[in-house]
């Protein structure tokens, strides 16, 4: 890790780094290109949620066919970050205070799972890596201004630890769920 810079904290969006951690691939697909760039902006609100996402209008943004939006919006859907609904198009999804708390519910129990695997075999780089995380969470804890740094910080720090649980369907969970509320 170089000096002063988070671990794994890159370059790359929160939907990429959803998929491919900090090991992102040189190259996405275009729909999955289309859907991180969609996705980040549902994430950061600039796609409020239960707002539709017109498929020609992020076609044209994108100069691309309607074939590869379609194609971004089924994964975004997949992700839980928008529903298509037949015959009225994707919406972002909005989630109630109920489902919110569902979640968090489900995602704590996941993480138990993966604290326990951890907690039988955790990889060197794991541990370095929350060790260096947890410095960089206790600088941005004592900045005023350093709360979305701390949240994303977090976020990806939960997701390196369940990657490193040995469990790759266990972290895909836990790392969907956590994008759908990272918001």
């Amino acid at each position: 890790m170089g000096e002063g810079r988070d671990p794994g904290i890159g370059a790359e969006s929160l939907i990429t780094f959803r998929w491919f951690g900090t090991n992102a691939p040189l190259t996405l697909s275009l729909p999955e290109q289309i859907a991180a760039r969609i996705g980040d902006r549902i994430i950061a609100g600039a796609i409020a949620p239960g707002a539709r996402i017109v498929e020609q209008a992020v076609a044209a943004e994108f100069k691309v066919s309607r074939g590869p939006v379609r194609e971004a919006l089924r994964i975004l859907d997949r992700e839980g970050l928008a529903r298509i609904h037949p015959r009225r198009g994707a919406m972002a999804t909005a989630l109630t205070g109920e489902e919110v708390r569902d979640i968090f519910e489900i995602r704590a129990g996941l993480y138990r799972i993966a604290a326990e695997r951890l907690a039988d075999h955790c990889p060197p780089l794991a541990l370095q890596q929350m060790e260096e995380g947890i410095a960089v969470l206790k600088k941005h804890a004592e900045d005023l201004d350093g709360g979305d740094r701390y949240a994303e910080v977090v976020f990806r720090l939960s997701l390196s630890a369940a990657r490193s649980a040995g469990n790759l369907r266990l972290a895909d969970m836990i790392t969907s769920l956590a994008l759908q509320t990272y918001r």
